[in-house]
Parts: C-alpha cells; sequence; structure tokens
C-alpha cells in the first residue's frame, strides 16, 4: 500500500490494490488544497485555480458510483460536497465498499479515475489547455467545463476539467477528472479535437495563506 509520499513519487498509473479512498483525500489534502495554481494565458485573465475540499468526491464521480441503480438516490447530496468528503475521511465511504454490488459495476467504469488521480499534480505542471465546449464532442457528453487541462501521460490522454466561480476575478475550482486511453482506435481525445486552445505563457505555484 502507498503513503501520500510514496504516491507523489510515482509517475504512472497504480493498481488499485496500492491505494485506498482515504489515501487519495490525504493525497489531495496534501499535494493540491494549499495550493492555487495560476495560468498566464494569452487573450484572457490569468487562471487562478483551486482544489477545495469540497471538490473531491465530484473528481471521482463519489456520488455517481453511489448512486448506482438508484440506491441511496434519495440521499444523493450526501455523497457530494462536503458531506461526501465527511464521509470519506471518517471511513464511511471506501474502496471495498465500492467494489462490492450494487456499486461495482460504475466503480468500474471510473476506475481509471482512481488509480490516476495522484497524477493530477504532474498535469498541472505541464498541461494543454482548451475552451471547452461541449457541444462540440461526439458522441455526445454529460461533461460540464469552461476550461480542460490535459496532457498524455503513459498510454492515456489525462483531462481535469475546471469551472468558473462567483468570486471576484478569474476564479476556477475543478470540477471532473477523467482518463481515456490513447492506444489503438480509441477515441480517446474526443473532447479535445476541435476545441479551441489556450496557450500558457507562465505557470505559478502558490501556497494559499491560512487565516487564524
Amino acid at each position: 500500500m502507498h503513503t501520500v509520499y510514496s504516491l507523489a513519487s510515482v509517475n504512472e498509473g497504480v493498481k488499485i490494490s496500492e491505494i485506498s479512498l482515504e489515501l487519495l483525500l490525504n493525497y489531495y489534502e496534501f499535494s493540491l488544497t494549499p495550493y492555487i495554481f495560476k495560468y498566464e494565458v494569452e487573450g484572457m485573465p490569468t487562471i487562478e485555480l483551486t482544489f477545495p475540499p469540497a471538490q473531491f468526491c465530484h473528481l471521482l464521480a463519489i456520488e455517481k458510483i453511489m448512486v448506482a441503480n438508484r440506491k441511496n438516490f434519495k440521499n444523493a447530496r450526501e455523497y457530494r460536497g462536503l458531506l461526501g468528503y465527511d464521509k470519506i475521511k471518517n471511513c464511511f465511504i471506501t474502496l471495498e465498499i465500492l467494489k462490492k454490488p450494487p456499486y461495482n459495476e460504475q466503480f468500474g467504469r471510473n476506475k481509471r479515475k482512481f488509480t490516476n488521480f495522484h497524477l493530477i499534480p504532474n498535469l498541472l505542471e505541464k498541461p494543454e489547455l482548451i475552451k471547452f465546449d461541449g457541444s462540440k464532442v461526439n458522441p455526445a457528453t454529460e461533461i460540464r467545463a469552461d476550461i480542460i487541462f490535459y496532457n498524455q501521460i503513459t498510454n492515456y490522454y489525462l483531462h481535469l476539467g475546471i469551472i468558473k466561480t462567483k468570486e471576484e476575478g478569474n476564479r476556477f475550482v475543478s470540477k471532473s477528472f477523467f482518463v481515456h486511453s490513447k492506444s489503438g482506435t480509441s477515441d480517446g481525445d474526443k473532447f479535445i479535437v476541435n476545441q479551441e486552445k489556450i496557450k500558457i505563457t507562465k505557470i505559478i505555484k502558490e501556497k494559499i495563506e491560512t487565516q487564524v
């Protein structure tokens, strides 16, 4: 089983048996939440990206998995945002639970999110950016994002979708994380083609100052 520190040194996907959901949450708190990632780009204001605790469940599709086959459907809000975050932190939701019926089928569809989650910091260091228009994706997609960060890491396209917040300035938060194969006849680039590219001129990673 990996630790937060050993996971940070791995530059490829890991086996599901080498991680836990609690580990991924701790990794998120260690590698992403404490920082603001700033991207100076051509033609628009600097993109300021953060990873609040409330976005963790979105990135791993926890709600989607937990309401599989309409189980827990009435309590869907408990598996997103801070409620879902706390359930994972307190081990009420674990990988062992997700791997069992009725969740296992939906978990299987999203497994790559978990085994490649630790590569998000790598993606943030050397991303390609696009303004995302879902209507240009074929076949149609449920992905909702204003901008997508992507890059090819090992045999996959890693994508991080971000959305603009209502805060003053050009502030964004992470919204979705998805992984597609780039080998063979795969349509792994379907979220990238025909989209408007954004040129990055500078990347700055800053520690967020905590208020006492």
